[in-house]
């Protein structure tokens, strides 16, 4: 059985953005509204924090170890169950090792899926990232380069059958607060097939922080400001 597949693709590239938050500004498609109004942002890392002082969440004091942390950081559903059973990806089963995600860490994807159809040169994806209401990130990625960049071992075209996904990200060192990002990532395929549309949660830690250990009023607070606009 082949070891990585194309969910990778579609699971990883979400991760992959959040590891490189240095971003200067969102990257926009001119010929698509939706991307060619996005809000420009001068460094993703530097708004997270200002997001945490502006709630009063700590940064930057060292609070217990990661063995201690036993809640779930990451979760994902399809963006409509009606729409997921049409979709050329099905997943069987997804997991990330550290969970939750530690900043300076290797985040290590596994996973497995089936493909109904084929996906080729020509395959796009859409991505999106949220902090609350505040888009931080806006692109639309060829596929097939997101695998061959990221070094996958299945590159495009690819055929319908069975795949096991097994693959590492390199965390940079950045300090960030703990505060869950939402993602929503959109795969077309050449044919104008929808591979998959994904809505996700993740929240990323530092190596020697942890949220449990933050006062519950903070805790409450940020979450109902990340969380209010979509309720």
């Amino acid at each position: 059985m082949r070891i990585v597949c194309l969910v990778v693709g579609l699971l990883v590239l979400s991760a992959q953005i959040l590891a490189n938050p240095i971003s200067g500004m969102i990257k926009t498609d001119p010929h698509n509204s939706m991307y060619a109004h996005a809000e420009p942002m001068d460094d993703i890392v530097h708004r997270m924090v200002s997001e945490a002082r502006a709630h009063d969440i700590p940064l930057g004091k060292d609070l217990h170890s990661l063995g201690k942390v036993q809640s779930n950081a990451w979760s994902w559903e399809w963006c409509d169950d009606v729409d997921a059973e049409g979709y050329l990806v099905r997943v069987d089963s997804v997991q990330l090792q550290p969970d939750p995600p530690v900043m300076g860490r290797n985040l290590t994807f596994h996973g497995a899926g089936s493909l109904s159809g084929r996906v080729a040169q020509g395959s796009y994806v859409d991505v999106n990232v949220y902090l609350g209401f505040l888009r931080l990130y806006a692109e639309r990625m060829d596929l097939c380069d997101v695998l061959r960049e990221n070094h996958v071992e299945v590159q495009c075209p690819m055929e319908p059958g069975q795949y096991n996904i097994t693959h590492v990200i390199e965390m940079p060192k950045t300090r960030v607060p703990p505060i869950p990002f939402r993602f929503r990532v959109l795969g077309i395929s050449q044919d104008k097939q929808t591979i998959a549309c994904i809505n996700g949660r993740i929240t990323m830690h530092n190596a020697i922080l942890s949220w449990s250990s933050y006062p519950m009023h903070l805790l409450r607070s940020i979450g109902r400001v990340i969380w209010s606009p979509f309720n």
